[in-house]
């Protein structure tokens, strides 16, 4: 093609994403590419201490012990350690740290007492919130860092343990050790860097964010003259100047606040306007809606390459379960619709000998046509589409000199990858396409291997994928069409007996709605505090109706989804540990049967159009596990206890799976929970040393069984996966 026609197509393509969905178009005064965390956190490190006016810092995780710069001799001081260093610099700085209100799920990998170490031992311009701003079950996961509104960095990384890591990977690095000094695996991660405009914006974001977590409105930073003082070039694998930028979300429904799917609907709007080659780095590839995407663009686009790198098995046992699983179907439908032959799934590694590493990919990239840059929290998996909170930037290639940068992007990730040098990789590309050059280049130390093909088998997983990886929020609103029975084009008389059957079904469900209604707009919420159900309780603690009534107070509690813990954390509260471990075993599981039963009533139809034959795949998934399936489930607090009890019913789990799978799951939580309830009680009665030490070794044995568990079937997921 001659050079006319090629600036001609450059032009159009450059149009087709100029209206590629954003929330906020801005420049960046200069955007940098950062590859791994010893790049970012070095960065990071020199922004933090020369900042003049304000630090935002927003993440899934954050850990006070976190070294930022590391030599191997000398120790680096801690996250905490840099920050106080720069506040007693500067007594004008302000800090706030926003860090998501995690699931006791991940209690074995977090910093158990953040607020400590990160707002009380620091000094009091320094302020940390935790965000539970999300729907039950999703996560705040966008991983922002704002300096003086001057400076700002976003993408896959979050400022914690286990993350940092040399370009080079090598399996043996003394430095890659956790705040423990334990080493872990090759990681591969990926932020970006931008100032001026840019950093302004995402500024707004973390105020935005900082008003949704706690109701507080933060001022904007004093405006800066210029960046923080340091020279971003000496860390960027690739470095932009002046260049246009988009920032997208997702911001998951909720009560205050209406969806916003901009990651989604740019994503497709990039896979949609691809025309050469479409180049991505992700953690998770698992999300429908981007296979249909791919598929279609595919077709349409004979010429289309895609090159996808992604971990070789995914950490957990829910990831491997779920994640895993999503990927296999991920693949499959590329497979069935007959372009996977365009499509290459690879996983870095480190080869020694015959010994080869497998390097972890946490990186959310995304490059097409040397167009578009796309660096970001976002998986590209269901959560990130509409039920985590995310936010990626996105780089528009508008002139040559960006769409060189774009292309020397790929190129240095590549040579990364593959240990070579850009040139090979360019030269590689022009000779063989994207695919062909990893392939044709994957011979040395340092490589792309392909990815293991996908079982078919893992597709049965429907019920891991259902509930760890969602589309949208759950709520209440969402079963109340399942009242509806739908039968597609039977006669009036069966219609008419549906709906007798169904008037006292109705009924209920209005009383309950009202229930709801009451909860929500009267002191009786106040109820739903463990310490005050748990006063409500011990004053009638000898009654003779007293067991009828907790028992009812579960059943009724979990039809209005009050959260079960805090119901058996206030049973602990009220009774003795024995009285309360028995009640709060019967309550939990007369509340489990009453969802179940629910279930059983209503109809199918309707959760069948939302997901297809996914839940079918859900019930011969649970048949063929049977109870250890539902223990699983209860293990894992994915999804509301409510919406666990009603799915497992409309999906005809056999009784005696579902009630034993019940017991065994949550039988451990519910005797340390009750017995942590009757410890605080007496604590709060009686404060002394002897009762605190008690309370605080209770809450570690918590924390133990959940690590002990996720330990577990992690080596299960691993032996799985062998």
């Amino acid at each position: 093609m001659d050079s006319s026609a090629t600036e001609a197509e450059t032009e159009t393509e450059t149009e087709t994403f100029a209206g590629l969905p954003c929330w906020r178009r801005c420049r960046a005064g200069q955007g940098a590419l950062l590859v791994d965390a010893a790049s970012y956190f070095a960065c990071l490190h020199q922004a933090i201490l020369n900042a003049r006016s304000c630090i935002y810092i927003a993440g899934w995780d954050l850990h006070s012990a976190t070294r930022l710069v590391r030599d191997g001799e000398h120790p680096a001081p801690t996250l905490r350690a840099v920050i106080a260093q720069a506040v007693a610099e500067n007594p004008e700085l302000r800090v706030y740290i926003l860090l998501w209100d995690w699931a006791i799920l991940y209690a074995g990998e977090r910093e158990l007492l953040p607020r400590i170490n990160l707002d009380w031992r620091l000094p009091a311009n320094v302020h940390m919130e935790l965000d539970s701003a999300v729907p039950i079950g999703a996560s705040q996961h966008q991983k922002l860092v704002v300096i003086d509104d001057a400076l700002a960095f976003c993408g896959g990384l979050d400022v914690t343990v286990r993350r940092w890591d040399r370009r080079s990977h090598e399996p043996d690095d003394p430095d890659r050790v956790d705040h423990e000094g334990e080493p872990f695996g090759p990681y591969h991660d990926i932020q970006f860097a931008v100032t001026g405009e840019a950093a302004a914006v995402l500024g707004d974001e973390v105020r935005r964010r900082w008003h949704a977590a706690t109701a507080a409105h933060l001022a904007p930073c004093a405006k800066a003259e210029a960046p923080p003082a340091i020279d971003l070039r000496s860390h960027a694998a690739v470095l932009f100047k002046d260049v246009p930028i988009g920032v997208v979300r997702t911001i998951p429904r909720t009560e205050r606040q209406a969806a916003v799917g901009e990651v989604r609907d740019s994503l497709l709007a990039m896979i949609g306007g691809a025309r050469e080659y479409i180049y991505i780095e992700n953690q998770f590839v698992c999300a429908d809606v981007i296979a249909e995407a791919l598929i279609e663009r595919l077709r349409a686009r004979p010429e289309l390459q895609v090159l996808i790198v992604t971990p070789r098995i995914h950490e957990g046992w829910l990831e491997a379960r779920s994640m895993g699983a999503g990927r296999a179907r991920f693949v499959a439908k590329l497979e069935d619709a007959g372009v996977l032959d365009r499509v290459e799934l690879r996983y870095p590694v480190y080869r020694q000998g015959d010994e080869e590493t497998p390097i972890f990919v946490h990186a959310k990239l995304m490059i097409v046509d040397d167009q578009l840059l796309r660096v970001g929290s976002a998986n590209l998996n269901n959560r990130s589409m509409g039920f985590d909170s995310e936010c990626d930037l996105i780089l528009f290639g508008d002139d040559e000199a960006t769409r060189d940068g774009i292309r020397s992007a790929l190129h240095d990730l590549l040579a990364e990858h593959l240990g070579c040098t850009r040139e090979q990789v360019a030269e590689a590309i022009a000779t063989h396409g994207l695919p062909g050059a990893a392939a044709h280049l994957n011979a040395g130390t340092r490589g792309l291997a392909p990815l293991p093909s996908a079982d078919r088998s893992a597709l049965t997983e429907e019920l891991y994928i259902s509930l760890a990886d969602p589309e949208r929020p759950v709520s209440l609103r969402d079963f109340l069409p399942l009242l509806r029975h739908d039968d597609g084009g039977a006669g009036e008389t069966v219609r008419g007996e549906r709906r007798r059957s169904l008037l006292p079904l109705a009924l209920v469900a209005l009383a309950l709605a009202a229930l709801a209604l009451i909860w929500r707009i009267t002191p009786l919420s106040e109820l739903a505090r463990p310490e005050a159900l748990g006063g409500v309780l011990a004053s009638i603690e000898d009654a003779p109706w007293t067991p009828l009534l907790v028992l009812s107070l579960y059943v009724v509690g979990g039809l209005v989804m009050l959260p079960v813990t805090g119901l058996i954390l206030a049973t602990g509260l009220a009774f003795d540990v024995v009285t309360a471990l028995v009640y709060a075993l019967l309550g939990s599981m007369a509340s489990a049967v009453a969802g179940y039963l629910a279930g059983r009533y209503f109809d199918m139809s309707f959760i069948t159009r939302r997901s297809g034959a996914r839940l079918h795949s859900v019930a011969d998934s649970v048949r063929r596990r049977g109870l250890l399936a539902v223990a699983a489930v209860r293990l894992v607090p994915v999804a509301p206890f409510t919406v666990v009890n009603v799915i497992a019913g409309a999906a005809r789990i056999p009784p005696r799976d579902y009630l034993l799978g019940t017991l065994l799951g949550m039988a451990p939580g519910i005797a340390l929970i009750t017995a942590f309830g009757d410890s605080l009680g007496e604590m709060i009665g009686d404060l002394s040393w002897a009762h605190a030490l008690q309370v605080a070794m209770l809450a570690l044995a918590w924390v133990g069984l959940v690590f002990a568990t996720r330990r577990i079937l992690r080596i299960k997921a691993d032996q799985g996966n062998s």
